[in-house]
């Protein structure tokens, strides 16, 4: 089993790596691919290891059906919230616990990603559908708005039970301290032009923005007159997981995903960006295009890694100013990392 496990581990880490080292050509079209079969046994792995009597001699794969409310588990779970999952009658730290390692539907959501990045739309909405069924059954849900909005001094920043996957630092708050924390001014802290930020991503009206989002109020703390990242700061009591989790990979972005792979057309796709929108207390819009698109993105995943590979797999400006001159056009100068002088040096 813990070879097994490792070799499982070793396949994904493999999917990671695939998600952040494609290259473009020079016709900007990406040049990896990921077989079906590949697919298929990433996601045996993942049923496998994530069986619930890891210490059993046989071990069982679960089918997976459409409908089925958890591949990896039995009818005998039940399912209040992530944090309350109930197995054979008693509380499961099994599952309450699995957003911190590649549980079923992080290698899922992972799949979901690599396969939009390979240009397989079909496989990439199959797989964020997934997801979404699984979160409307009660596992990975939306977070509530009381755990964002109820406490205002308090919030459920990173919006934990939507996180797919997180990486666990007891450190976090340091980090955060050390690069963001606006006590740090006038030396050098990282922060969001406060136009770009006000009048933009969150106020403008061709992008989709409002300054009420869930994601600004809770993320985006104002200090003079700039406001400031706030995603990674503590919640007042001390040792919540919380506290340390880094996402990885999160619900909203399946949201994302499916929007954008459901067909050709990208406004046909507006149903499940306006689905997340409701649950980040915002309007719905009228269509979809690449642009308000994007401004989704970086509401949703600011903060998580996620946005050069958006703009990459795009092919467009990086965002960083309220001035289109000062946003980094689209080359292989800014996408395409170069190798290690160590890979090359040989040659």
């Amino acid at each position: 089993m813990k070879v097994k496990k490792i070799l499982t581990s070793i396949v994904v880490l493999m999917l990671l790596f695939v998600t952040h080292s494609f290259a473009a050509d020079t016709d900007n079209a990406v040049v990896f691919d990921i077989s079906q079969s590949a697919q298929n046994n990433v996601r045996k792995f993942a049923v496998k290891v994530n069986s619930l009597d890891e210490n059993a001699v046989t071990e069982t794969i679960y089918v997976i059906r459409d409908g089925e409310i958890d591949p990896v588990a039995d009818d005998k779970i039940e399912y209040t919230e992530l944090a309350n999952a109930v197995y054979a009658g008693e509380s499961s730290n099994f599952l309450c616990y699995r957003a911190l390692r590649l549980n079923y539907y992080a290698v899922t959501g992972l799949l979901a990603r690599v396969c939009l990045y390979a240009g397989q739309r079909e496989n990439a909405f199959n797989y964020s559908t997934e997801v979404i069924k699984a979160s409307n059954n009660g596992i990975f849900p939306f977070v509530d708005r009381s755990l964002v909005n109820g406490t205002a001094q308090d919030p459920d920043r990173i919006f934990s039970p939507e996180v797919l996957f997180a990486l666990s630092d007891s450190q976090r708050g340091e980090l955060f301290e050390e690069y963001f924390d606006p006590s740090l001014a006038p030396n050098m802290v990282f922060r969001m032009e406060t136009d770009l930020l006000e009048q933009t991503i969150y106020g403008g009206t061709g992008t989709g923005g409002n300054l009420d989002d869930y994601r600004c109020r809770s993320n985006w703390i104002s200090s003079g007159s700039a406001r400031y990242f706030y995603k990674y700061s503590d919640m007042t009591e001390s040792g919540r997981i919380e506290n340390t989790m880094i996402p990885m990979l999160r619900l909203g972005e399946m949201y994302l995903i499916a929007a954008e792979s459901q067909s050709n057309s990208l406004a046909n796709g507006v149903s499940y960006i306006n689905t997340l929108r409701k649950n980040r207390g915002v309007s719905n819009l009228q269509t979809l295009t690449t642009t308000l698109l994007q401004y989704e993105y970086i509401r949703e995943v600011y903060g998580e890694g996620q946005l050069f590979f958006m703009y990459k797999r795009m092919y467009s400006s990086i965002i960083r100013s309220n001035s289109a001159t000062n946003n980094p056009a689209p080359s292989n100068a800014v996408f395409v990392v170069p190798l290690p002088d160590t890979e090359t040096e040989n040659r």
